[in-house]
């Protein structure tokens, strides 16, 4: 089995995301079944490179590859969804982590008009209608279940067991 470790923030400039990003779309077409694991530890980061993994893991699993996820540590934010991503059946949690899920939100404007936020805040809109339907894809839950459960705004802050009870992992270990 190969092992891929996805540690730190989900960043352009965190040279081990970008290499774990690298090894997960690099990986060769296989004719018999086999097997990478990704171990993820991180505090989450950027939608767009949460988007981008989950894509290579979907890229892999295409290319004939089993992918396992295991938490340890932490998994927040992106990080949760991108662990959630590996395949039923194949997603363990350390008992010893945590993980937290929360709806998108937008940071560093810096200088913005009105018209610059409405458009943010209508893409927004479209990134979380996006995520509540990978959620209710890889989860015990529906889409609209996420939407509710996310409609507050707030960090869910999650016990191994209760991330498994919501179907974003098969087991505790």
């Amino acid at each position: 089995m190969k092992t891929i470790l996805l540690y730190g923030n989900l960043e352009e400039d965190n040279p081990l995301i970008m290499a774990a990003l690298s090894e997960l779309i690099d990986l060769p077409k296989v004719k018999q079944r086999r097997t990478v694991e990704l171990v993820v530890a991180s505090d989450g980061g950027r939608d767009s490179i949460g988007r981008a993994l989950i894509g290579a893991i979907e890229r892999a699993r295409r290319r004939g590859w089993r992918v396992a996820t295991h938490v340890i540590g932490k998994a927040c934010s992106a990080a949760a969804l991108v662990a959630a991503a590996g395949d039923r059946g194949w997603r363990t949690i350390d008992r010893h982590a945590t993980a937290m899920v929360h709806l998108s939100f937008l940071g560093g404007l810096g200088e913005s008009n009105t018209r610059d936020l409405e458009v943010s805040a209508d893409m927004m809109r479209a990134h979380d209608a996006r995520w509540f339907l990978y959620l209710g894809s890889v989860s015990r839950r529906s889409a609209e279940d996420w939407r509710q459960l996310l409609s507050d705004r707030l960090d869910h802050w999650l016990l191994p067991e209760e991330y498994v009870s919501l179907g974003l992992a098969d087991k505790v270990v």
